[in-house]
């Protein structure tokens, strides 16, 4: 294993995205869809219902290719997105900064690297903090990778392909549990309100946010609005509970 500059792990040093003014967007379907910091929240491309396009053509140095690496450039610094196969053929905007590994490195482990604590440490040391952070692609071309042989960059990304989709998974199960109790949480205090009578059973009441309460139950006047400060009932208005 050895330490490696990115720029020598790849075809060239770096390309900046395109810079398309907004009034040049066009609909879905009528241009090549533009790639930008924000499309790559989480990870993962957002739909092209909630993308942009651009006219074409769009010269070949702007065009994606399996395996290029997206890197932001300003903002959200050191975000990086690996580019899979199906989205090959799209561009990417100009604060984005696209890196293209040769032929003998493995592109997802660069992609594991660029993401590892260390890569990350060395954005925000050298990141230039202005109004907002920008970190251009010299400096990117310039991170220092520890890169081991092809054989185990291949090893190393198996590894971690197959534990990240473990944890994507786990992530999906919290979340849908996270969902499940607040709907469980909800129905309990319902029920709590209402005596288990939501379903319109029970006694009537006339109220639309309150159909009808157990029959054991009764309707009493509530009157508000009581004024810390003055000690005293205000305004006082019949609600009905």
């Amino acid at each position: 294993m050895t330490w490696r500059r990115l720029k020598r792990l790849c075809t060239d040093a770096g390309q900046y995205g395109l810079n398309v003014p907004a009034d040049d967007y066009v609909e879905a379907g009528e241009g090549v869809r533009l790639i930008r910091t924000t499309d790559l929240a989480g990870g993962h491309l957002q739909p092209d219902s909630e993308g942009i396009f651009v006219p074409g053509p769009v010269p070949k140095p702007f065009i994606l290719e399996s395996g290029d690496i997206l890197l932001s450039r300003s903002g959200t610094i050191g975000r990086s997105f690996l580019v899979p196969g199906e989205i090959a053929g799209l561009t990417f905007a100009g604060f984005l900064v696209r890196f293209r590994p040769r032929a003998d490195q493995d592109a997802r482990y660069i992609s594991y690297a660029l993401q590892s604590e260390h890569a990350q440490a060395q954005v925000q040391a050298d990141a230039i903090v202005s109004t907002i952070q920008n970190f251009n692609a010299e400096r990117y071309a310039n991170l220092a990778l520890w890169v081991p042989p092809l054989p185990d960059q291949r090893r190393i990304a198996d590894f971690l392909d197959d534990q990240v989709t473990v944890l994507d998974r786990a992530i999906d199960l919290r979340q849908q549990q996270v969902v499940l109790l607040s709907e469980q949480e909800v129905a309990s205090m319902a029920d709590g309100l209402t005596g288990g009578c939501r379903d319109g059973s029970g006694l009537p009441t006339g109220l639309p946010w309150l159909p009808s309460i157990p029959s054991s139950w009764r309707l009493g006047p509530v009157y508000g609005y009581y004024n810390v400060r003055l000690g005293k009932m205000l305004n006082p208005e019949l609600l009905t509970w």
